[in-house]
C-alpha cells in the first residue's frame, strides 16, 4: 500500500526470522544427515530423531518450530503421529516427507494437522521455500495468540476468523511495542477504535491512559482548548485553568478518530506537537511537554483530501508511518457468525434471556447481508433480535431488515440506504440515529445533505 512501511519481524530468541528450530524425523540416517547439514548451513538450529518415540521425547522437552516428518517410520505412521503431537506441542508446524506413491494418502492425512508435504528425493531449494512459508505461519499464529490474550480482556472482544483480519492482528502484534505513529483506515463501524485499544494494550504504554477523541464530535471553536487546554482568563468564561487532552494522555496513547475533520490551523499545531511533544495551553506562555503515542483514524480517502489541500501533507506523513486498512464486514464474511454469536451471548446475558443460537434461516440472512454499518450495525441487529425474540433461538423474523445485494451497488448507495433505514427506525431523531450509526450529529447532517436525504412526509 502506498505510504505504508514494511514491518520486519524482530528476533524471537533464535536470531532472524528464518532460523526457527527444526526437527528432522526420518529413520534413514543418510537422509537425516543430508537435510541436517544443509539446514545448518542455512543457520537453522536442528534436532534429529530416527523414530517416533525419539521425536516425541524431543517435542515434549524442547521448543520446536517446524517438524519434518517422514511418512513411514519403523514404529508407526508419521501422519497419525502428528495427531498426537499436536496435543503435546500445539505451536509446532508439521511438514510431511513422502515418497511419490504416498502423495494422495498424504494429502488426505494432512487433515491431521500437517501444513504441507515434500516429495522424496527432497529438492533442497523447495525445502527452503516450505520452511520459509512454515515460519511465517508459525509467527502469524504466535502474533495472533498474543493479541487474542489481550483482546479478550477488552470491553468488546475483537473476534476474527478471516485471513485479512488475522493478518491485521499479526501486524498489530509487531508494531504495538514500538513508538511508531499508526493511521487506521476503514469505514464507520469496522472496529478502528478496537484496533487502537489493542495496540495500546500490547504496548509499553499499557499502564498509561488510552484517550479517544472524535475530532468531528467537538465543535471547531472548542477543539483547540480541548486538545491543548487553557489558562485562566484565556477567553470569556475561562474562570480556571484546564489541562487539555494532550496532558491527560501523557505517558499513554491518544486516539484521534476522524482526524481528517481537524481544521487546517489546528492541523499545523498538531504537527508541531508531533515533532517534539511540546505545546502551549490556550492563553499560556509556558512551554509544556507531553509524551504521547498518537494513533489516528479516518473513514475517508486521506490522500485525496491531501491532494485537494484539505489535509496537510506534512502532517499526513507524520501520522501515516504505519498504515492499517481494516476491511468492511462484507469483505470478510467468515467473521459475521462468530461476531453474531458473541453479541448474542452478551445481550442475552444482559437481558436475562436463555437464547441458545440462531436458526439456519437466520444464519443465512446474516451471512448474505451487506452490513454497510459493519460491526456496529451487526451488534445493533443482534441486540434488536434478542430484545424482540420470544423463543430459545433467533429466527430470521426476529432480525431487523438487513441490506442485501451490495455487490451490484456502489458504497455510496449502500451508505445512503443504511442511513435512510436508521433514520426511519428512529423517526428521524437525529441524535438517536447518529448514536446508532456511531457518528456525530454534525457528520450525519453532512451525510444527509450530501445524499439529499429529507424527512419523509407523514
Amino acid at each position: 500500500m502506498e505510504g505504508a512501511h514494511t514491518v520486519e519481524r524482530k528476533s524471537r530468541g533464535y536470531g532472524n526470522r528464518m532460523n526457527t528450530p527444526v526437527l528432522i524425523i526420518d529413520d534413514e540416517k543418510l537422509q537425516r544427515e543430508l537435510l541436517s547439514g544443509f539446514l545448518k548451513e542455512n543457520e537453522y538450529p536442528i534436532f534429529e530423531a530416527g523414530t517416533l518415540a525419539e521425536a516425541k521425547n524431543i517435542l515434549s522437552n524442547q521448543y520446536v518450530g517446524i517438524a519434518l516428518v517422514d511418512r513411514r517410520l519403523p514404529d508407526g505412521d508419521g501422519v497419525e503421529f502428528i495427531k498426537e503431537m499436536k496435543r503435546i506441542s500445539p505451536h509446532t508446524v508439521f511438514v510431511v516427507i513422502t515418497a511419490y506413491g504416498d502423495i494422495p494418502s498424504t494429502v488426505d492425512g494432512m487433515k491431521s494437522g500437517a501444513v504441507d508435504y515434500i516429495e522424496k528425493p527432497v529438492n533442497l531449494k523447495h525445502l527452503l521455500e516450505i520452511l520459509k512459508s512454515s515460519s511465517e505461519l508459525l509467527f502469524l499464529r504466535e502474533d495472533i495468540k498474543k493479541v487474542e490474550e489481550v483482546a479478550i480482556s477488552l470491553p468488546d472482544y475483537f473476534i476474527c476468523q478471516s485471513p485479512a483480519m488475522r493478518h491485521i492482528l499479526s501486524l498489530v502484534s509487531r508494531v504495538a511495542p514500538t513508538e511508531t505513529s499508526i493511521l487506521l483506515e476503514g469505514e464507520t463501524g469496522v472496529g478502528k477504535e478496537m484496533v487502537a485499544r489493542l495496540v495500546h494494550k500490547l504496548s509499553p504504554r499499557k499502564d498509561g491512559a488510552f484517550v479517544p477523541v472524535n475530532c468531528a464530535a467537538i465543535p471547531e471553536g472548542l477543539l483547540e482548548s480541548e486538545l491543548f487546554g487553557y489558562e485562566k482568563g484565556a477567553f470569556t468564561g475561562a474562570q480556571t485553568e484546564k489541562p487539555g487532552i494532550f496532558e491527560e494522555a501523557d505517558g499513554g496513547t491518544l486516539f484521534l478518530d476522524e482526524v481528517t475533520e481537524l481544521p487546517l490551523p489546528l492541523q499545523a499545531k498538531l504537527l508541531r506537537f508531533l515533532q517534539d511533544g511540546s505545546f502551549r495551553r490556550l492563553g499560556g506562555r509556558k512551554q509544556m511537554h507531553s509524551s504521547v503515542r498518537v494513533i489516528s483514524a479516518t473513514n475517508r480517502n486521506i490522500r485525496e483530501l491531501t491532494a485537494q489541500a484539505r489535509f496537510r501533507e506534512d502532517l499526513l506523513w507524520r501520522l501515516d508511518v504505519i498504515h492499517i486498512k481494516i476491511p468492511p464486514l462484507r469483505e470478510r464474511r467468515e467473521d459475521i457468525l462468530p461476531l453474531a454469536n458473541f453479541f448474542l451471548e452478551r445481550f442475552s446475558k444482559r437481558d436475562k434471556k436463555k437464547i441458545s443460537g440462531f436458526t439456519p434461516s437466520a444464519i443465512k440472512k446474516l451471512e448474505s447481508s451487506s452490513f454497510p454499518g459493519n460491526i456496529r450495525q451487526l451488534a445493533n441487529a443482534i441486540e434488536y433480535a434478542v430484545a424482540t425474540s420470544r423463543g430459545d433461538a433467533i429466527t430470521e423474523e426476529d432480525l431487523p431488515p438487513l441490506e442485501k445485494g451490495a455487490e451490484n451497488r456502489s458504497l455510496k448507495e449502500i451508505e445512503k440506504q443504511h442511513i435512510e433505514h436508521i433514520l426511519r427506525l428512529c423517526s428521524y431523531n437525529i441524535s438517536k440515529a447518529a448514536e446508532i450509526l456511531g457518528i456525530h450529529r454534525n457528520t450525519l447532517y453532512q451525510k444527509m445533505q450530501e445524499y439529499r436525504i429529507k424527512k419523509e412526509k407523514e
